[in-house]
């Protein structure tokens, strides 16, 4: 039921609400306790530091000078006394009066001697003994004239540099082993002559057993015995040459003209050198006398 001004409200009915099932037992009424709020444990502490610093604490008294006086106006050093009253008064307080709100921290522990006297060196003292090195070392190199003889001014403001580590003094000219040959190349010229030596001898060898072997042979080829080839093994060997040729050559020429790939031209170079071969023995059998060994 909406209002006469047209709130958008329900007017609540005079009459008893009805009967529902939803409250026919009585339910306690749920008290909702707020949590408390959340207090930092370190709140305290922070409002203790607060007060100390309420009212300028920390700036000191107020300045005892007043404002100057109009009449003073523009009057000559009069602004630096004003000037020196108000920053004299922001140190009043000397150090025993301003308050410490955290406590002192403990003092620095004492100094211990290192390196303990009880530590067991055996009986060195190396840092005396590596100054007494330096010193000898810088003796003798002061003695010989080395950082005076290679060091050169090189300009007006008087700028040293030292030759040696500048590379400007030829320094491997005065070396004893200048202009002679290295130990590693003497060894290594002497591995190859011997390796050299050692092949040459291989290959000796390797000859002189070819020609004794040839020698065996040729006299194994005199005791054999030899019969003339028959006319008619002759024949039949012809006759069958010049077919394995006609073969050949009949292979070759259904080859393709131009020979791409690899395959193809291993075949044909196969069959050319086939047919050169059976052409080289029809020409032996035709022109000798062949005779075959028993």
């Amino acid at each position: 039921m909406k209002g006469s001004r047209g709130s958008g409200r329900e007017a609540k009915s005079p009459l008893p609400e009805e009967e529902n099932i939803m409250n026919l037992l009585p339910r306690p009424s749920v008290v909702v306790r707020k949590p408390k709020r959340y207090v930092s444990r370190h709140h305290g502490r922070v409002v203790e530091e607060a007060r100390g610093r309420d009212s300028h604490a920390t700036l000191g008294k107020a300045a005892p000078a007043h404002p100057p006086s109009p009449t003073h106006y523009l009057k000559k050093g009069h602004r630096n006394q004003y000037t020196h009253a108000l920053v004299s008064s922001k140190y009043a307080l000397t150090t025993e009066d301003r308050p410490h709100i955290c406590p002192k921290r403990p003092p620095l522990p004492t100094p211990v001697p290192y390196p303990p006297s009880e530590r067991d060196r055996c009986g060195m003292n190396w840092i005396a003994g590596n100054v007494s090195r330096v010193e000898e070392a810088a003796r003798a190199r002061r003695s010989a004239g080395l950082l005076r003889k290679h060091v050169a001014v090189d300009d007006l403001g008087g700028h040293r540099q030292d030759r040696l580590s500048a590379g400007l003094h030829p320094r491997y000219v005065f070396k004893k082993n200048f202009g002679s040959v290295p130990s590693y190349l003497e060894r290594r010229k002497k591995s190859l002559s011997a390796q050299k030596e050692e092949e040459e001898r291989k290959e000796r060898g390797n000859a002189r057993k070819e020609r004794e072997g040839k020698k065996e042979e040729g006299k194994k080829r005199e005791g054999e015995e030899y019969t003339l080839l028959p006319e008619e093994e002759k024949e039949e060997l012809l006759k069958g040459l010049h077919t394995n040729l006609k073969e050949a050559q009949r292979r070759l020429q259904s080859l393709p003209v131009v020979c791409e790939t690899l395959a193809s031209r291993a075949r044909r170079d196969q069959l050319e050198k086939r047919v050169m071969d059976l052409q080289r023995y029809i020409f032996l059998l035709q022109n000798h006398t062949l005779a075959v060994s028993e």
